[in-house]
């Protein structure tokens, strides 16, 4: 079972499953297919889709033909069903002695059961959709879907055994799912990556679940692969939350079919014709809500498209998709996205397979489908490795190289900072691959004879270089620079197009790939170090920023960060510059600690600060010193400091108030099992029998 963060009610469509608890759907299909029961109908038809519906994940099993062609009139088979006008589409069972069944008089599979005089069967054990021997491209990814059923609604966990240790198989987890509901289609389910490409698959997710997809069309088929998710229908992406930046990974190419990938328009092409002078554009990192669904090997978007899910359910839906006819790539005919929910899929399952670069070799792969009554399946495959190669460095199969995240970055005016950026090419010094690339600022990108895009461009006195080779980044803002917010432009790629070249402008955009950085400027806040007297589970807030500083700005009270946690219970941050402590339960009492640091209103960091802490029951005083420290700053109770707030009922230094009638203890760890002394000067007042 993979855990998730989704809501209970957000789970898969299951509201009538209760009733069918175990009928074997999946076998009631194959069933039906063996004795010759025919569906006839359109892909694209409510009422056909509505009729494959009642076998849930059994429809893919059906034995259906479509009787429409690619223009939606009527094939050559309509006559099969006994319909002659597409007017009068209509769903059609056909049994095996040719008696017609309309398909308006099924409303069930128990319907459907009488009607063909096919029983349904009864299961305990999962199902688990045979998976075809595969080719995997060493230095890839290959995605592999896990179809599971179970008729008794149970979920599925699946695990996986590869015979040869040089090819890697593992199960995703921790993933949530979005069912793309598509009018008159179906549902196509996706197991999104939100561990490899987070920004992509929660930007999904936020626009989902606000309904901003509802009622979309896929305004585009290109090859296969279909696009769509935003309200321009013109490629013009704008859901209003901005652009976010490309996410990479090694192991998401796209190699196969199923891959959803975020899209992003074609730079605005430059002819340099005014005065002479070229000024390139590029929509790097331009991702929005538009996203694409693979129609199968589209290599030219590797680490040019972010890749952030994969098709589990629904093949049979994406293959209609992409088989509808166009006209310039635009469909000729409407296609809806009704909804897309995001949900905790409990069935289904993604399989990675992956080989190291240039690896020829195969292995067998087995796969096991578990339900919670312990009840299992398997499926075995065999998959082959071979090298992702290429004739020619130019091949789109040769990866461009890609720039790791990069941070926000923050100096004081008139100081320094450093910072490596880090590159992937993952066909560097491959046979015909890449043996270099350049790393970029602002000035190499500009120069003479490269001339390539800068989507922001440094402010005055926000001087930074990066060191071509090596990628070491140097930025030295003005002292006299004012403190703010501000961006610089870096990049990685190799430049093989002469700008002179009338293909530069279609051909440069792919080899660059450029990271807007954000440096903070100005002087950051001081946290400083602290020590509380705490008493019980749950003692009240801690002011933890009253002593903090910031003398260029002011300190973010929302932005507090517990670095590192106390050994025993936890802390929590609250929007009020105030943290609140929960003990663990298991009764600890004496010293601990906790580290934290704070925001200033432009979002620089802060030093990380030390929190000491004592913590000890309701009504007790807890000595943590055995120095007699009266008025001392050392941040600690002594017996005298004690004695004092318990018989004054007042707050001594660090101590906490007294209240009435009151215990005090001594921290275990000051005596560590050894008798210790304590040492009371003359100066001490004791009105009361401490005997």
């Amino acid at each position: 079972l993979k855990p998730t963060t989704a809501p209970l009610a957000a789970t898969e469509k299951l509201e009538d499953r209760t009733l069918l608890s175990g009928q074997d759907l999946v076998a009631f299909a194959q069933a039906l297919t063996a004795a010759n029961v025919t569906l006839y109908g359109a892909a694209w038809d409510a009422s056909t889709t509505e009729q494959k519906a009642l076998l849930q994940d059994g429809a893919q099993f059906l034995q259906f033909v479509d009787i429409t062609d690619a223009n939606r009139g009527l094939s050559g088979s309509a006559i099969d069903a006994g319909i002659s006008d597409i007017n009068d589409l209509h769903p059609v069972w056909k049994l095996d002695d040719g008696t017609l069944i309309d398909g308006s008089t099924i409303n069930s599979v128990a319907d459907l059961a009488v009607a063909t005089n096919v029983s349904i069967p009864q299961s305990d054990d999962p199902f688990l959709k045979a998976i075809t021997d595969q080719t995997l491209y060493s230095g890839t990814g290959l995605h592999v879907a896990l179809d599971g059923y179970d008729s008794e609604n149970s979920a599925l966990t699946y695990t996986v055994q590869s015979s040869n240790s040089q090819i890697s198989a593992r199960i995703l987890s921790g993933n949530r799912s979005i069912r793309i509901s598509v009018a008159g289609y179906g549902d196509m389910v996706f197991e999104l990556f939100e561990g490899r490409a987070s920004r992509a698959a929660e930007r999904i997710i936020e626009l989902a679940e606000s309904g901003y997809y509802d009622n979309q069309i896929f305004d585009m088929i290109i090859n296969g692969m279909i696009q769509g998710g935003d309200h321009s229908e013109s490629g013009l992406v704008d859901s209003g939350l901005g652009y976010f930046d490309d996410q990479f990974d090694p192991e998401l190419q796209h190699v196969q079919s199923g891959l959803l990938s975020m899209y992003k328009p074609d730079p605005v092409p430059d002819t340099g014709e005014i005065q002479g002078i070229r000024t390139p554009t590029t929509t790097d990192d331009q991702n929005d809500s538009r996203f694409s669904i693979t129609g199968g090997y589209s290599r030219q978007y590797d680490f040019q498209n972010t890749i952030f899910g994969f098709l589990t359910e629904g093949e049979d839906v994406r293959q209609a998709l992409s088989n509808i006819s166009t006209t310039d790539g635009i469909p000729d005919f409407t296609i809806k996205i009704e909804t897309i929910d995001v949900f905790s899929d409990l069935e289904n399952g993604t399989l990675v397979l992956t080989a190291a670069e240039g690896y020829t070799g195969s292995s067998t792969i087995t796969v096991t489908a578990q339900d919670q009554n312990g009840n299992t399946t398997e499926r075995t495959f065999q998959v082959n490795a071979t090298p992702d190669s290429f004739p020619f460095y130019y091949y789109y199969e040769n990866a461009n190289p890609y720039l790791e995240d990069i941070p926000d970055l923050q100096v004081s005016p008139g100081s320094t900072i450093q910072y490596q950026l880090v590159a992937t090419d993952v066909d560097l010094n491959a046979p015909n691959g890449n043996t270099y690339f350049n790393f970029y600022d602002q000035s190499k990108l500009t120069a003479i004879g490269r001339e390539l895009a800068i989507p922001v461009t440094a402010a005055p006195g926000m001087f930074y270089t990066v060191d071509t080779v090596s990628g070491l980044l140097t930025v030295t803002p003005n002292a006299s620079l004012a403190p703010g917010v501000y961006e610089i432009t870096v990049a990685v790629g190799f430049q093989q197009t002469n700008p002179d070249d009338p293909n530069y402008e279609a051909n440069y955009r792919d080899l660059q790939d450029y990271q807007v950085v954000t440096v903070i400027v100005g002087t950051p806040p001081v946290a400083s170090n602290d020590f509380f007297a705490l008493q019980g589970d749950t003692p009240a807030p801690i002011d933890l920023l009253a002593n903090d500083t910031d003398i260029d700005g002011t300190v973010d009270l929302s932005s507090i960060e517990i670095v590192d946690q106390p050994a025993h219970g936890t802390v929590t941050a609250n929007a009020d510059g105030t943290v609140n402590y929960i003990a663990d339960g298991s009764g600890y009492m004496g010293l601990g600690s906790f580290t934290y640091r704070v925001k200033d209103n432009l979002g620089l960091y802060s030093n990380t600060a030390t929190v000491n802490f004592s913590i000890a029951p309701d009504g007790v005083i807890l000595v943590t010193t055995l120095s007699d420290n009266f008025n001392s700053t050392d941040k600690r109770v002594s017996i005298r400091e004690a004695l004092q707030a318990a018989n004054s009922d007042i707050k001594v230094d660090v101590s906490p108030k007294g209240d009435g009638a009151d215990i005090i203890m001594f921290d275990p760890a000051l005596f560590n099992g050894q008798e210790q002394t304590i040492q009371l000067v003359s100066q001490l007042l004791i009105s009361d029998d401490v005997s």
